[in-house]
């Protein structure tokens, strides 16, 4: 999956699931978003920081003890 796209469309479609179900984001869908704000794509940072924002993920945490 080369598209951040696929990461950003995958990223909010289990968000809106976890969000509505309360259940966790799969750690496959964290990790593929991770790798694309590790490369610094806009669209997944800013995903990502929405995900921060709603409590589902911490990818700041994630990066630091990579």
């Amino acid at each position: 999956m080369e598209d951040p796209a696929v990461a950003v469309g995958l990223a909010v479609h289990f968000a809106k699931i976890s969000l509505t179900q309360g259940v966790a984001l799969p750690d496959v869908i964290i990790k593929l978003l991770a790798r694309r704000v590790e490369e610094g794509d806009p669209a997944c940072v800013v995903v990502a920081e929405w995900l921060e924002t709603a409590g589902l993920v911490n990818l700041r945490s994630r990066s630091a003890s990579a």
